[in-house]
């Protein structure tokens, strides 16, 4: 239209005045000021004149000084924006603050008697009656917007934290103060927060208490002795074991060692942390962390087996198996001690493919032997034409047997191909010396196996790329958070 205008002013000798253009984009979100300059003699657009297009329009908070400085330079290559609309601004969240947490701090370290506490390193938080635990912060509404006409646009509020009270915790009526109906260890399983009831015993488990099987958590002020028996479906706290079986549904700490025997068993579905571990079977779902040393001892942990903080932080003999890494300040001895580390498969899944192909190699055999011994009855049936009935009834159970045999072989087969399948899915850790490892250590990773046969200082090793052999590189301290 402006074209056809100017064509028709030309015609006419009459000089083509300035037009302008306010537009809107379709989000209502911007306003836009398109100027066709004048011809010379003609007249130049006025402020005045979009600024009063705009009202006319309806649109607000027009940014004037820009209109003006914009058809005083005359620059009209492209469009002025003269107005943006305000986006809202969304609320942010609510948020928790764990006070119980705040008082864990994640370091090993002994006093000046060489005492360690590992329930400040370990998930343990105790609390005590009344104790504030969480926080709720609220979260806030957020900020409207508004368009180019003036018109609020609502923002999105945050979304307040999700935290529920589980059993021993207590909620302030306007929902932002979580805490201890009683004491206890506190826990957070998703969004709900507990305190465990604690079992606490003042002295030793030994024949004046009896063996102790209860629902929450046990804190021992003594030793668990010889022959004794301490189950809990929480946490197990005590100063030391010596020659027990302890299990918990969470965590063991014992604040000193554990000093055991073949009969010696500390399982935990968490984490096991102790001083020193001699002479005793432990196993762990998580990690097991120990200060000092680990002497002669069969380890297992789903997650990682650490040795950092004590005098030693060795591993000196035994099986130390861990699904994921293995790190000590040394491991062996000067004097050849011999001592098996095993990582990169979890150790349940191991010990089922040690026995199912030990199964394997059973059932093979048997049902090779009847399938034998069925084939000689045969054989001599059809010699004899007719084998006496003491034979058939042989023949029958031999058949049966083999069927048995080859049936459960089939099943075995099955899961094993299974388990190796996982087994070469598995995304192995390292194993990690601060200082030394000694000849007499044998590195497994996976199905790969490295003898140690000299000493080797500050090394990390791991599964090759290629899945065969083992490399080494420098040393990397294992994350346990």
């Amino acid at each position: 239209m402006a074209e056809e205008q100017k064509a028709e002013d030309a015609k006419s000798g009459v000089p083509r005045d300035g037009t302008f253009e306010v537009t809107v984009a379709p989000d209502k979100m911007m306003a836009s000021l398109e100027v066709v300059p004048p011809d010379p003699g003609g007249k130049a657009v006025d402020s005045d004149a979009v600024l009063g297009r705009a009202s006319e329009l309806g649109i607000k908070s027009v940014d004037g000084d820009a209109v003006r400085a914009y058809l005083q330079a005359g620059n009209f290559g492209g469009p002025l924006v003269i107005v943006r609309g305000r986006p809202p601004r969304a609320g942010e969240n609510g948020t928790l603050e764990h006070h119980f947490l705040q008082k864990s701090e994640e370091k090993v370290s002994e006093d000046e008697k060489g005492r360690v506490d590992f329930r400040e390193y370990s998930s343990l938080n105790f609390a005590t009656s009344g104790e504030l635990l969480t926080t709720r912060r609220p979260p806030t509404p957020g900020e409207n917007g508004a368009d180019v006409f003036g018109s609020e646009i609502p923002a999105n509020p945050g979304q307040a934290a999700a935290l529920s009270a589980g059993p021993n915790v207590t909620v302030s009526e306007d929902g932002a103060r979580f805490s201890a109906a009683g004491p206890g260890v506190v826990t957070l399983q998703g969004a709900v927060l507990s305190v465990d009831a604690v079992l606490v015993h003042q002295g030793d488990v030994d024949f004046n208490v009896g063996n102790i099987d209860f629902d929450g958590t046990i804190n021992i002020q003594g030793a668990i002795h010889e022959g004794f028996t301490v189950k809990a479906t929480a946490d197990v706290v005590v100063q030391s074991v010596s020659k027990a079986f302890v299990e918990a549904g969470r965590n063991v700490v014992v604040e000193r060692g554990i000093i055991g025997s073949p009969e010696t068993h500390v399982t935990a579905k968490g984490n096991v942390t102790a001083k020193f571990i001699e002479n005793a079977n432990v196993h762990a779902g998580g990690s097991v962390i120990v200060a000092d040393i680990i002497l002669h001892a069969n380890v297992t942990a789903g997650k990682h087996v650490v040795v950092r903080g004590g005098k030693h932080a060795s591993i000196v003999g035994g099986q130390i198996r861990a699904a994921g890494c293995i790190e000590a300040r040394a491991i062996g001895a000067e004097i050849t001690v011999e001592t098996q580390v095993e990582i990169g498969l979890d150790p349940a899944l191991r010990a089922r493919l040690a026995e199912v192909q030990k199964l394997i190699d059973e059932h093979r055999a048997e049902f090779e032997k009847n399938i034998h011994a069925v084939e000689a009855l045969n054989k001599l049936r059809a010699r004899m034409r007719q084998i006496p009935l003491d034979k058939e009834t042989q023949l029958r159970q031999m058949i049966a047997a083999a069927q048995t045999h080859g049936a459960e072989l089939k099943k075995l087969l099955a899961e094993q191909t299974t388990l190796q399948e996982q087994a070469g899915a598995a995304k192995p850790g390292f194993v990690s010396v601060r200082e030394k490892i000694y000849p007499g250590t044998h590195l497994i990773i996976v199905d790969q196996t490295l003898s140690i046969d000299k000493a080797q200082s500050a090394s990390r090793f791991y599964l090759n790329p290629t899945r065969k052999g083992v490399g080494s590189a420098e040393f990397k301290e294992v994350d346990v958070s």
